[in-house]
Protein backbone atom coordinates (compact mmCIF):
# COMPACT_ATOMS: atom_id res chain seq x y z
CA UNK A 1 0.00 0.00 0.00
CA UNK A 2 2.95 2.30 0.96
CA UNK A 3 5.00 1.17 -1.88
CA UNK A 4 5.92 4.32 -3.40
CA UNK A 5 6.97 5.71 -0.02
CA UNK A 6 10.86 5.87 0.93
CA UNK A 7 11.40 4.59 4.66
CA UNK A 8 8.70 5.81 7.31
CA UNK A 9 6.90 1.95 7.77
CA UNK A 10 6.50 2.87 11.25
CA UNK A 11 4.68 5.87 10.94
CA UNK A 12 2.87 4.58 7.78
CA UNK A 13 1.68 1.38 9.97
CA UNK A 14 0.26 3.66 12.98
CA UNK A 15 -2.23 5.57 10.70
CA UNK A 16 -3.37 2.56 8.85
CA UNK A 17 -3.88 0.76 12.51
CA UNK A 18 -5.91 3.89 13.77
CA UNK A 19 -7.78 3.77 10.42
CA UNK A 20 -8.44 0.08 11.27
CA UNK A 21 -9.51 -0.12 14.46
CA UNK A 22 -11.83 3.04 13.73
CA UNK A 23 -9.37 4.92 16.16
CA UNK A 24 -8.90 7.30 13.61
CA UNK A 25 -7.95 11.50 15.46
CA UNK A 26 -9.59 14.19 13.13
CA UNK A 27 -6.44 16.20 13.10
CA UNK A 28 -3.12 14.22 12.56
CA UNK A 29 -0.09 16.21 12.51
CA UNK A 30 3.24 14.75 10.67
CA UNK A 31 6.05 16.58 12.16
CA UNK A 32 9.76 16.33 11.64
CA UNK A 33 12.46 17.90 9.72
CA UNK A 34 11.55 19.47 6.54
CA UNK A 35 12.48 17.56 3.25
CA UNK A 36 11.43 13.76 4.26
CA UNK A 37 8.21 13.41 2.68
CA UNK A 38 5.56 14.42 4.91
CA UNK A 39 3.62 15.73 1.87
CA UNK A 40 3.87 13.30 0.42
CA UNK A 41 2.91 11.10 3.00
CA UNK A 42 -0.45 13.10 3.34
CA UNK A 43 -1.10 12.54 0.15
CA UNK A 44 -1.14 8.74 0.22
CA UNK A 45 -2.98 8.79 3.23
CA UNK A 46 -5.41 11.04 1.68
CA UNK A 47 -5.92 8.51 -1.07
CA UNK A 48 -6.55 6.13 1.16
CA UNK A 49 -9.36 8.28 3.01
CA UNK A 50 -10.80 9.20 -0.50
CA UNK A 51 -10.62 6.00 -1.85
CA UNK A 52 -13.12 3.97 0.15
CA UNK A 53 -16.86 4.65 1.05
CA UNK A 54 -16.28 1.60 3.92
CA UNK A 55 -13.56 1.21 6.79
CA UNK A 56 -13.12 -2.49 5.29
CA UNK A 57 -11.31 -1.03 1.70
CA UNK A 58 -8.10 0.33 2.12
CA UNK A 59 -7.47 -0.22 -1.76
CA UNK A 60 -6.11 3.18 -3.12
CA UNK A 61 -8.49 3.52 -6.13
CA UNK A 62 -6.41 4.99 -9.72
CA UNK A 63 -9.19 8.00 -10.34
CA UNK A 64 -8.92 9.40 -6.98
CA UNK A 65 -5.10 8.80 -6.96
CA UNK A 66 -4.84 11.32 -10.19
CA UNK A 67 -7.18 13.77 -9.03
CA UNK A 68 -5.36 13.98 -5.88
CA UNK A 69 -2.08 14.35 -7.12
CA UNK A 70 -3.37 17.10 -9.11
CA UNK A 71 -4.81 18.52 -5.82
CA UNK A 72 -8.78 18.53 -7.27
CA UNK A 73 -10.30 16.37 -5.46
CA UNK A 74 -13.53 17.84 -4.74
CA UNK A 75 -13.18 16.53 -1.01
CA UNK A 76 -9.32 17.69 -0.71
CA UNK A 77 -8.86 21.10 0.55
CA UNK A 78 -5.01 21.80 0.08
CA UNK A 79 -3.31 25.27 1.78
CA UNK A 80 -0.19 26.27 1.06
CA UNK A 81 1.32 29.73 0.88
CA UNK A 82 0.16 31.21 -2.39
CA UNK A 83 1.90 31.92 -4.73
CA UNK A 84 2.59 35.94 -5.41
CA UNK A 85 2.46 36.76 -9.40
CA UNK A 86 3.84 39.89 -9.11
CA UNK A 87 7.35 38.78 -7.55
CA UNK A 88 6.83 35.71 -8.91
CA UNK A 89 7.74 33.61 -5.63
CA UNK A 90 5.56 31.52 -3.11
CA UNK A 91 4.97 33.56 0.15
CA UNK A 92 6.41 33.03 3.52
CA UNK A 93 2.89 32.42 5.18
CA UNK A 94 -0.57 31.22 4.83
CA UNK A 95 -3.24 33.94 5.11
CA UNK A 96 -5.80 33.72 7.75
CA UNK A 97 -8.45 33.79 4.88
CA UNK A 98 -7.28 30.46 3.25
CA UNK A 99 -7.69 28.99 7.36
CA UNK A 100 -11.69 30.52 7.48
CA UNK A 101 -12.17 28.85 3.68
CA UNK A 102 -12.11 25.49 5.79
CA UNK A 103 -15.56 26.26 7.36
CA UNK A 104 -17.24 26.36 4.11
CA UNK A 105 -15.26 23.60 2.58
CA UNK A 106 -16.47 20.96 5.78
CA UNK A 107 -20.23 22.64 4.97
CA UNK A 108 -20.89 21.51 1.56
CA UNK A 109 -23.08 18.97 1.49
CA UNK A 110 -21.50 15.02 1.22
CA UNK A 111 -22.10 11.43 1.72
CA UNK A 112 -22.04 10.03 5.37
CA UNK A 113 -19.73 7.74 4.27
CA UNK A 114 -17.03 9.70 2.46
CA UNK A 115 -14.17 11.67 3.98
CA UNK A 116 -13.29 15.71 4.01
CA UNK A 117 -9.30 15.95 3.87
CA UNK A 118 -7.77 19.13 4.66
CA UNK A 119 -4.11 19.49 4.09
CA UNK A 120 -2.08 22.08 5.74
CA UNK A 121 1.75 22.45 4.68
CA UNK A 122 2.63 23.64 6.91
CA UNK A 123 1.51 24.93 10.25
CA UNK A 124 4.91 26.84 10.92
CA UNK A 125 3.33 29.00 8.22
CA UNK A 126 0.87 30.12 9.93
CA UNK A 127 0.89 33.72 12.21
CA UNK A 128 -1.27 33.86 15.12
CA UNK A 129 -3.81 34.82 13.30
CA UNK A 130 -4.68 31.95 11.91
CA UNK A 131 -3.48 30.00 14.44
CA UNK A 132 -6.33 31.06 16.22
CA UNK A 133 -8.85 30.71 13.12
CA UNK A 134 -7.87 27.09 13.00
CA UNK A 135 -7.81 26.21 16.88
CA UNK A 136 -11.66 27.32 16.31
CA UNK A 137 -12.49 25.06 13.55
CA UNK A 138 -10.52 22.15 15.46
CA UNK A 139 -12.68 22.69 18.64
CA UNK A 140 -15.73 21.88 16.89
CA UNK A 141 -14.48 18.82 14.63
CA UNK A 142 -16.72 18.11 11.58
CA UNK A 143 -18.04 14.13 11.57
CA UNK A 144 -15.75 12.35 8.58
CA UNK A 145 -13.72 15.32 8.76
CA UNK A 146 -9.28 14.42 8.50
CA UNK A 147 -7.01 17.27 8.67
CA UNK A 148 -3.18 16.40 8.03
CA UNK A 149 -0.90 19.56 9.49
CA UNK A 150 2.32 19.16 8.77
CA UNK A 151 4.69 20.63 10.69
CA UNK A 152 9.03 20.95 10.50
CA UNK A 153 9.60 21.91 13.74
CA UNK A 154 6.65 20.46 15.92
CA UNK A 155 8.50 21.90 19.62
CA UNK A 156 7.45 25.49 18.57
CA UNK A 157 4.10 24.97 18.20
CA UNK A 158 1.96 26.39 20.81
CA UNK A 159 0.30 24.00 23.46
CA UNK A 160 -3.54 24.46 22.54
CA UNK A 161 -2.74 23.17 18.35
CA UNK A 162 -0.62 20.24 20.33
CA UNK A 163 -3.82 19.73 22.89
CA UNK A 164 -6.27 19.19 19.72
CA UNK A 165 -4.61 17.27 17.80
CA UNK A 166 -2.23 13.44 17.57
CA UNK A 167 1.41 14.36 16.74
CA UNK A 168 2.69 11.23 14.49
CA UNK A 169 6.52 11.99 14.85
CA UNK A 170 8.45 11.39 11.18
CA UNK A 171 12.13 10.55 11.84
CA UNK A 172 14.99 11.65 9.32
CA UNK A 173 15.64 9.41 6.44
CA UNK A 174 18.75 7.11 6.65
CA UNK A 175 22.12 7.30 4.27
CA UNK A 176 20.45 4.21 2.42
CA UNK A 177 16.93 5.53 2.25
CA UNK A 178 18.61 8.98 0.53
CA UNK A 179 20.96 6.72 -2.00
CA UNK A 180 17.50 4.79 -3.05
CA UNK A 181 15.64 8.17 -3.97
CA UNK A 182 18.82 9.54 -4.84
CA UNK A 183 18.65 6.78 -7.53
CA UNK A 184 15.06 7.39 -8.34
CA UNK A 185 15.75 10.58 -9.03
CA UNK A 186 19.18 9.84 -11.12
CA UNK A 187 21.47 12.21 -8.86
CA UNK A 188 24.95 10.86 -9.33
CA UNK A 189 26.49 11.39 -6.31
CA UNK A 190 28.94 8.21 -5.81
CA UNK A 191 31.80 10.87 -5.39
CA UNK A 192 30.60 13.45 -2.61
CA UNK A 193 27.96 10.99 -1.26
CA UNK A 194 29.20 10.65 2.32
CA UNK A 195 29.69 14.56 2.60
CA UNK A 196 26.32 15.23 1.00
CA UNK A 197 24.65 12.53 3.00
CA UNK A 198 26.66 14.85 6.35
CA UNK A 199 25.10 18.06 5.46
CA UNK A 200 21.54 16.70 4.76
CA UNK A 201 21.07 15.39 8.23
CA UNK A 202 18.28 12.74 6.72
CA UNK A 203 16.24 15.30 4.54
CA UNK A 204 16.30 13.94 1.13
CA UNK A 205 15.44 17.69 -0.01
CA UNK A 206 18.32 19.08 2.16
CA UNK A 207 20.57 16.41 -0.25
CA UNK A 208 19.47 17.71 -3.30
CA UNK A 209 20.20 21.27 -2.24
CA UNK A 210 23.87 20.79 -1.60
CA UNK A 211 24.28 18.39 -4.28
CA UNK A 212 23.30 21.36 -6.52
CA UNK A 213 25.34 23.87 -4.70
CA UNK A 214 28.01 21.67 -3.07
CA UNK A 215 31.01 24.14 -4.16
CA UNK A 216 29.59 27.04 -2.43
CA UNK A 217 29.68 24.80 0.86
CA UNK A 218 32.79 23.64 0.55
CA UNK A 219 34.15 26.93 0.73
CA UNK A 220 32.17 27.64 3.67
CA UNK A 221 34.36 24.87 5.37
CA UNK A 222 37.22 26.07 4.45
CA UNK A 223 36.38 29.39 5.83
CA UNK A 224 35.24 27.68 9.22
CA UNK A 225 38.88 25.28 9.29
CA UNK A 226 41.30 28.52 8.08
CA UNK A 227 42.44 30.01 11.42
CA UNK A 228 44.53 32.65 8.98
CA UNK A 229 43.47 34.10 5.59
CA UNK A 230 39.95 33.68 6.22
CA UNK A 231 38.10 37.26 5.04
CA UNK A 232 38.77 37.08 1.49
CA UNK A 233 36.90 34.29 1.57
CA UNK A 234 34.08 35.29 3.32
CA UNK A 235 33.56 37.77 0.90
CA UNK A 236 34.29 35.20 -1.89
CA UNK A 237 31.63 33.28 -0.47
CA UNK A 238 28.78 36.23 0.20
CA UNK A 239 29.32 37.10 -3.56
CA UNK A 240 28.23 33.37 -4.54
CA UNK A 241 25.22 33.36 -2.55
CA UNK A 242 23.85 36.82 -4.54
CA UNK A 243 24.18 34.50 -7.74
CA UNK A 244 22.07 31.48 -5.98
CA UNK A 245 18.19 32.12 -6.95
CA UNK A 246 16.44 31.54 -4.04
CA UNK A 247 19.32 30.96 -1.63
CA UNK A 248 18.60 28.55 1.88
CA UNK A 249 20.34 30.64 4.11
CA UNK A 250 19.18 28.62 7.11
CA UNK A 251 21.40 25.77 6.14
CA UNK A 252 24.09 28.11 6.71
CA UNK A 253 22.61 28.85 10.06
CA UNK A 254 22.65 25.01 10.63
CA UNK A 255 26.13 23.91 9.16
CA UNK A 256 27.83 27.01 11.63
CA UNK A 257 25.79 25.70 14.35
CA UNK A 258 26.82 21.81 13.98
CA UNK A 259 30.67 23.13 13.49
CA UNK A 260 30.27 25.15 17.01
CA UNK A 261 28.88 21.50 18.70
CA UNK A 262 30.89 19.86 17.14
CA UNK A 263 34.09 21.27 17.80
CA UNK A 264 36.28 19.45 20.59
CA UNK A 265 38.39 22.65 20.93
CA UNK A 266 35.29 24.62 22.63
CA UNK A 267 34.79 24.23 26.17
CA UNK A 268 30.36 24.07 27.09
CA UNK A 269 30.19 27.24 27.91
CA UNK A 270 32.01 28.55 24.79
CA UNK A 271 29.35 26.55 22.81
CA UNK A 272 26.24 27.32 24.54
CA UNK A 273 27.57 31.06 23.99
CA UNK A 274 27.96 30.82 20.14
CA UNK A 275 25.31 28.39 19.89
CA UNK A 276 22.81 30.79 21.62
CA UNK A 277 24.53 33.59 19.53
CA UNK A 278 23.93 32.28 16.06
CA UNK A 279 20.23 31.34 17.26
CA UNK A 280 19.65 34.64 18.27
CA UNK A 281 20.90 36.42 14.87
CA UNK A 282 19.37 34.01 12.74
CA UNK A 283 16.07 34.78 14.49
CA UNK A 284 16.90 38.60 14.08
CA UNK A 285 17.36 37.87 10.51
CA UNK A 286 14.10 36.36 9.85
CA UNK A 287 12.23 38.34 11.51
CA UNK A 288 13.69 41.86 11.59
CA UNK A 289 14.96 41.40 7.79
CA UNK A 290 19.02 41.91 8.99
CA UNK A 291 21.50 42.07 6.28
CA UNK A 292 22.54 38.56 5.64
CA UNK A 293 26.32 39.45 5.07
CA UNK A 294 26.31 41.86 8.31
CA UNK A 295 24.87 38.58 10.29
CA UNK A 296 27.33 36.15 8.58
CA UNK A 297 30.60 37.77 9.18
CA UNK A 298 29.60 38.96 12.84
CA UNK A 299 29.26 35.14 13.70
CA UNK A 300 32.57 34.01 11.40
CA UNK A 301 34.16 36.47 13.39
CA UNK A 302 32.85 35.45 16.68
CA UNK A 303 33.65 31.86 15.98
CA UNK A 304 37.17 32.73 14.98
CA UNK A 305 37.98 34.50 18.82
CA UNK A 306 37.68 31.04 20.34
CA UNK A 307 39.44 28.92 17.78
Amino acid sequence: MFDSIVGHADSCSLFLKMLQQNKLHHALILSGIQGIGKFTIAKEFTKILLSSNSNADYSIKEEVANLVDKNSHSNLLLIQPEFDAKKQVFKNSIAVEQIRKINSFVHLSNSTTTYKVIIIDALDNLNNNGLNALLKILEEPTSRTIFFLISHNYSTLIDTIKSRTLNIKFQGLSNNEIELLSRNHNIDTLENYATLCKLAQGSFANFQYFHEHLPLYKLLFIILNNKNNYETDCFTFLGKIKSVEKFNHSTVFNILISFVTNNKQYNPLVKESLVNTINTLQKQFSVLNLDFNSVFLSIIFQIKEYS
